[in-house]
């Protein structure tokens, strides 16, 4: 039987680059996340907007619940 190929394994390959995690070896799956910043002498939230690589390492630090 073959390996079976995700989504993200095909982009990846379509783009030539290598992103695989060196630790877990899973694909990295780019995430866009919202942090909310409060600021003191206005009073009114700013959101921080992040891009960041998740693989299975570190997918429970990214979604903290």
């Amino acid at each position: 039987m073959g390996k079976t190929r995700t989504f993200a394994d095909k982009m990846i390959k379509e783009k030539g680059q290598n992103t695989y995690c060196p630790v877990c070896g899973s694909a990295f799956q780019a995430v866009r996340t919202l942090v909310p910043k409060h600021n003191e002498a206005t009073g009114y939230f700013k959101f921080r907007d992040r891009i960041v690589q998740v693989c299975k390492c570190n997918h429970s630090d990214v979604y903290e619940v």
